[in-house]
């Protein structure tokens, strides 16, 4: 995992913007701080979809903020991975004891790798 939690670079630099701040920001402060974001189209629509995904309100006229902190985020996106994992065609109707075993030459492999 490459620590994106699910969010596209814009919405990720969007969210540590709202993460980190201590008041909400406005659009214009979002916008200013994204890196290599010239379009301004583009995060207008990532923080309708950021808001759409209730992961970002809007207080008033005072700007944008963040819903929920970022390790309750990491949190909930943990467990969201884990639930559609498990959900997985090899894992329903008790198909967990149809996975082989690794051949030593595979299990070699993933020692060399870790």
């Amino acid at each position: 995992m490459s620590g994106r939690y699910g969010l596209n670079r814009t919405a990720r630099q969007i969210m540590e913007l709202l993460w980190n701040a201590k008041t909400p920001l406005s659009y214009e402060e979002i916008a200013q701080s994204v890196k290599g974001m010239r379009r301004k189209r583009k995060i207008y629509n990532c923080l309708a979809e950021l808001k759409d995904a209730g992961m970002v309100g809007i207080k008033g006229d005072m700007g944008y903020y963040a819903v929920c902190q970022k390790d309750e985020f990491i949190d909930r996106w943990g467990k969201e991975q884990i639930k559609n994992f498990l959900k997985a065609p090899q894992f329903s109707n008790g198909n967990l004891r149809k996975i082989k075993r690794l051949s030593e030459e595979d299990a070699a492999e993933l020692r060399k790798l870790l």
